[in-house]
């Protein structure tokens, strides 16, 4: 299957996290151009690889346009306002910190969804810089460069395409600037498709329709991602992907030589269940692992894993750089439109070819130049999204600190009428059409800190928009709007309130390469260092890397991503070599069949598409006894409260096909999640693959008793496999009792044996009992966040609210069946047979939950015959009843 977002035929190369192993040879946290570089080394090394990326999977075609569907992706994260708020996994995440703020991208591929594209090296006297380890500065980057660009293939806005009015715009300013600026403009590299075909992945890509809308996701293909490119080259080379996991902290298990890299499953419904969502991460063990959650992300988790008791350098979370960002707008320009707001949800072909809007960014004023290197910097022109537009007039209108040109009184009354016009007639009139986006990249003095607060990530940089050199640059963009009539408007952050903070969506350091732990977290291989004093301040975590932005040093004084993929090139190179692995050099020139990968073994088929399923998350907690192994599991459940051991799991239970939940003999369900048992392991325990949850499974033991099963197979950090038996007891009891049928469903009997032999521990042998409960709150939390799903095909004919409407009803439908289905169950022994609803049980008189039924007919001497029943309701019997056995003469 080719790849057209135009045809929506949308691949999904993202696994489910049922389906992840416990063990991988390398694991990487994160998809973007760090670590986008890494999965796909590393896959083409032959060996096992696991990508775990917070975001979800989007391809083309599936990015918000507007603001009705933008406005539920964002995330902000205030840690000083005690603030966070917004879809945890959003695509766009705001941080919001002390001077310093950041905006990034999450989902499969990271900001290079998002990014503005633009593809420069960074010049040779920042490279020079001695802030760089000896061994970068001797050998330089140039064949890294090389790679990246290679597969990321930038060019320049082509001289035969339509003329963009921004572009136009800048180079204007640039020429009204002066000759030192109007011979430093050109076109930018971008990472823009101008051709339809397929790239250096085999990734067929679009020519761009010039929709703008960079900053919110392009949906007509033409974006060079990492997700079109590095990603979906390590998937087709044997690479595991899943999304939704938010990795938290890594540890490094000293008894079995291997890492353990913790992260939350941010499944819907899981994230109800605060408390246990936050201290019962799942876990998956690597030998060797890649950090490339973006700069924020992987200092995050080096400052977690440092707390939690990982030897790091004191240096983590230091040496954080804005790369001298800077924006600001240019309002409401006299001199003519810049069409600079990013193409509506409409088809952008309907547009005039002197309408087009273009790429983000197309144009460069670069002075980098300048014999001091703090003083280089570039300037770039932008576009808002279309999905922003709303907010942008009212956000000029209350921005302080904006620089007015001059206007007589008939140029006054021309500017006002232009801002009614984009009032009542929207973006693509009047003021909003006339107003230049500005994108600079400088240098600052990286004295920025990321720390944790309240286990959320702070920055702060204390006066980085308070310097000469910010204010130079100010003035240099306000003489650039001035001259053309409009009005200098600052960035949305550079206000008093906020002490004249700046935001950034080019976050560096945190992690930064340094000669040893002394002035470095990470060696020039990417390599974690262990200490920052001491003999042993050179010694490093072999197995741990840091391959995204978080390593750069300093501000680049140009847009990173090059720079960063370069640097992440380098690393994974000396990781294979260190290893004596062998990087396939393969070149790929026949599309990807996203059926299945070109250069892996096969994989277990996926769960076949069913008419629906359901899934729901649930917690029980209680006291778990190790001393005394009787069958009695209240004394077990007494002298695991006496010593204060206690065990709880924290579950989610999926059911792909509810008709074969619901039909086949075992009732049975994948089972995911983790159990916490101090008795038994100090982090969490894995339950693993392999692992059921059974419905109401017949007891063959007991007449007329049904149990609902938990069949576990748990892991722990150190390898340790332990067994899970627990089961929920529903029987003749519950008859018209209903605190007994709350008690029947919300009570649990634990047996844990061990796994495998271990030492003079056989397999089998039981490790102890106990009873776990379940709460009200959390039984209240189960309901409302169970999930239904139907599995309807698609029907391109049915406009696209019918076909939601279409869908959510029969996901309700599905639902309803398995609602109706346990409620029938319990009602078989909760109501005595006359009380049962029609077609409980046809042919037998009294409340049972038997499944085999036989019926056998005697004939007799005067030519009757008497029928009998017989029902296999246990394993002791069959028990006979005859009419007239029992008669006395």
């Amino acid at each position: 299957m080719s790849f057209i977002p135009e045809q929506g035929n949308y691949p999904r190369i993202g696994l489910s996290v049922p389906r992840m192993k416990s063990f991988y040879e390398v694991v990487v946290v994160g998809s973007g151009y760090g670590a986008g570089v890494a999965a796909c080394r590393m896959a083409r090394t032959g060996h096992s690889v696991a990508v775990l990326e917070k975001g979800i999977e989007r391809w083309p075609g599936e990015f918000p346009e507007d603001i009705t569907d933008a406005s539920p992706e964002v995330h902000i994260s205030a840690p000083d306002q005690n603030v966070e708020t917004g879809k945890g996994n959003g695509l766009y995440h705001l941080y919001v910190g002390d001077e310093q703020n950041a905006f990034v991208g999450e989902g499969l591929g990271g900001t290079s969804h998002l990014n503005a594209n633009v593809a420069l090296r960074m010049d040779d006297l920042t490279e020079r810089m001695n802030i760089w380890p000896p061994e970068i500065k001797a050998e330089g980057l140039s064949k890294y460069y090389d790679r990246a660009e290679q597969m990321l293939r930038p060019n320049k806005y082509p001289e035969d395409w339509p003329p963009l009015k921004k572009l136009s715009t800048l180079e204007r300013q640039a020429n009204q600037l002066g000759p030192d600026y109007s011979n430093r403009y050109g076109h930018a590299p971008i990472t823009v498709t101008f051709d339809n075909g397929l790239n250096a992945a085999g990734v067929y890509q679009n020519a761009s329709t010039l929709t703008g809308n960079d900053c919110t996701g392009i949906n007509d293909g033409s974006k060079t991602t990492t997700l079109v490119t590095y990603i979906a080259d390590a998937w087709n080379h044997g690479a595991e992907i899943f999304c939704s996991c938010e990795v938290t902290y890594v540890k490094y298990i000293e008894s079995t030589k291997k890492w353990a890299v913790f992260f939350r499953w941010l499944q819907p419904g899981r994230q109800d269940f605060s408390e246990e969502f936050a201290t019962q991460p799942f876990f998956v063990l690597a030998n060797t692992v890649f950090l490339g959650a973006g700069t924020l992300g992987s200092s995050e988790i080096i400052a977690r894993s440092k707390a939690i008791g990982l030897s790091v350098s004191d240096n983590a979370g230091k040496s954080y750089s804005g790369n001298g960002d800077i924006l600001a707008f240019g309002y409401n320009l006299s001199a003519g439109e810049c069409n600079a707001i990013g193409v509506g949800p409409n088809d952008p072909k309907k547009r005039p070819v002197t309408e087009q809007v273009g790429p983000c960014i197309t144009g460069i004023i670069d002075m980098r130049n300048n014999p001091d290197v703090l003083n280089r910097y570039v300037i770039e022109e932008g576009v808002a999204p279309f999905a922003v537009w709303p907010f942008l007039q009212t956000l000029f209108n209350l921005t302080p600190h904006k620089v007015r040109p001059y206007r007589n009184p008939v140029e006054e009354i021309r500017a006002k009428a232009r801002e009614i016009q984009s009032k009542f007639g929207g973006p693509f009139v009047g003021a909003l059409n006339r107003t230049m986006m500005y994108l600079i990249m400088s240098h600052d003095d990286n004295q920025g800190i990321l720390t944790l607060e309240n286990d959320k990530l702070r920055i702060a940089f204390e006066g980085v928009g308070d310097t000469s050199r910010v204010r130079d640059l100010h003035e240099m963009l306000a003489q650039m709007t001035i001259q053309n009539g409009g009005e200098f408007v600052p960035g949305p952050f550079y206000t008093p309130i906020a002490c004249n903070g700046l935001i950034t969506v080019h976050s560096i350091g945190g992690c930064v390469m340094g000669t040893d732990g002394s002035n470095g977290v990470t060696n020039h291989k990417g390599q974690v260092f262990k200490n920052s004093d001491g003999k042993k301040k050179t010694e490093v975590h072999t197995g741990l890397y840091v391959v995204d932005g978080a390593v750069i040093p300093a501000a680049l004084g140009v847009n990173p991503f090059l720079t960063i993929t370069a640097v992440a090139e380098r690393t994974v190179e000396f990781a294979a070599k260190d290893r004596g692995w062998i990087i396939s050099p393969r070149r790929i020139t026949q599309a990807i069949d996203f059926k299945a990968p070109a250069y892996a073994p096969p994989r277990p088929l996926q769960p076949v598409p069913s008419q629906g399923g359901i899934a729901f998350s649930e917690v029980m907690k209680g006291y778990f006894g190790t001393d005394l192994l009787s069958e009695d599991y209240r004394t077990a459940e007494c002298q695991g409260r006496s010593s204060s051991s206690t065990m709880e799991f924290f579950l989610t239970i999926i059911a792909y096909d509810l008709r074969a939940l619901v039909l086949l003999d075992d009732h049975s369900a994948d089972i995911v999640g983790t159990v916490s048992c101090r008795a038994l392991s100090a982090d969490p325990l894995l339950v693993c693959g392999g692992s059921r949850f059974r419905l109401f499974s017949r007891d063959l033991n007991h007449v007329s008793t049904e149990n609902l099963a938990y069949d576990l197979n748990l892991l722990a950090t150190d390898g340790s496999k332990y067994h899970f038996e627990g089961h929920k007891i529903v029987d003749s009891r519950t008859l018209l009792n209903p605190t007994f049928v709350w008690k029947a469903t919300t009570t649990l009997f634990v047996t844990v044996s061990a796994g495998e032999d271990k030492g003079h521990i056989k397999a089998g042998t039981v490790l102890g009992r106990g009873i776990l409960h379940l709460g009200v709150s959390d039984f209240i939390k189960e309901l409302t966040r169970f999930a239904a799903w139907a599995n309807l095909p698609e029907n391109v004919n049915i406009p696209t609210g019918l076909a939601i409407l279409r869908q959510q009803l029969a996901s309700f439908q599905i639902g309803a069946q398995f609602v109706i289905y346990f409620a029938r169950h319990v009602a078989e022994h909760f109501l005595p047979p006359m009380l049962q609803y029609p077609g409980s049980n046809k042919d037998m008189t009294y409340a049972t939950t038997s499944t085999m039924h036989e019926q056998w007919y005697a004939p007799t001497q005067d030519g009757g015959s008497i029928r009998m029943h017989r029902w296999n309701a246990g394993r002791k019997g069959p028990i006979l009843l005859v009419p007239g056995a029992s008669v006395t003469y």
